[in-house]
């Protein structure tokens, strides 16, 4: 599947996005903001 990256500030919005979007498949990772998100890219 898709490797996704999200970037939230927002825990509770990561959790649930990280956990759905497992769920179906895809590898998920998750940064607080768009500097950890360029270096996790």
């Amino acid at each position: 599947m898709a490797r996704i990256l999200v970037i939230d500030d927002d825990s509770a919005t990561k959790l649930i996005l990280y956990e759905a979007l497992q769920k179906e498949g895809h590898n998920v990772a998750i940064t607080r903001n768009g500097v950890e998100g360029i270096k996790c890219a």
